[in-house]
């Protein structure tokens, strides 16, 4: 593997087949110092300034390493940050291939660590928010993420939903919206957590948005021929 993108796509490709193989291979490469080495490769190669596609490919192994080896990442304190913090780092990227990538790779952590019940599945909802916040004058950004943020809430009962709603409302009443919000706001009113005070937040909001959206209709009827 003489470059970097090439060694870096032989371990992912390499893994689960490596897993199969053996029962006793999971453990000894852990005890063997193996998964920390790769792991220092990841976290050098997520940083700023290294090449998109090498980036965007130790950030894919980021994610294949943390949900197969988790015990290996959390065993180092410092570790489960510093990979978080440069996942985070890229979804401010202004190249949007590296951007959406991080962002992916945030939502399959989220979805890992809701499901199993980890304890960073809060710092990466809440990740996942200000990169909303941030991106609302990138539309394809921020449309990316209310489809995600809409499919991810569905399945996940047990997320506190008014961490979102309150910046999201604010948003949105400052801003605007976008048609791909409302799938979002349809499984956050139908949400377990949802509670009675940020029910009456997000109805205040979607009766502002059902008046402006009705007022325009009425301005502009030809926008309803053939509906």
């Amino acid at each position: 593997c003489p470059t970097p993108l090439e060694y870096l796509n032989f371990i992912f490709d390499m893994l689960q087949p490596l897993l199969a193989e053996r029962r006793t291979m999971r453990n000894s490469l852990i005890e063997d110092g193996v998964i920390k080495y790769w792991c220092e490769i990841i976290s050098t190669h997520s940083e700023k300034g290294v090449n998109d596609e090498v980036r965007q490919s130790a950030m894919g192994l980021m994610v294949e390493m943390w949900t197969l080896f988790p015990e290996a990442i959390e065993s180092d304190p410092n570790l489960p940050k510093t990979l978080l913090g440069l996942l985070k780092t890229g979804g401010r990227d202004p190249n949007m291939s590296v951007q959406i990538n991080a962002l992916t790779s945030l939502f399959r952590l989220l979805d890992y660590f809701a499901s199993s019940g980890v304890s960073y599945a809060p710092y990466v909802y809440k990740a996942i928010i200000f990169s909303l916040i941030e991106n609302h004058a990138n539309e394809e950004v921020r449309d990316f993420i209310m489809v995600n943020l809409a499919s991810s809430l569905e399945s996940m009962d047990q997320v506190p939903v008014g961490v979102l709603i309150e910046p999201l409302v604010k948003q949105t009443a400052l801003k605007g919206y976008s048609n791909h919000d409302f799938p979002t706001f349809c499984v956050l009113a139908k949400h377990p957590r949802l509670s009675v005070r940020h029910g009456l937040i997000l109805s205040d909001l979607l009766v502002v948005l059902f008046h402006l959206c009705f007022d325009f209709l009425l301005q502009n009827p030809s926008c309803c021929e053939g509906t």
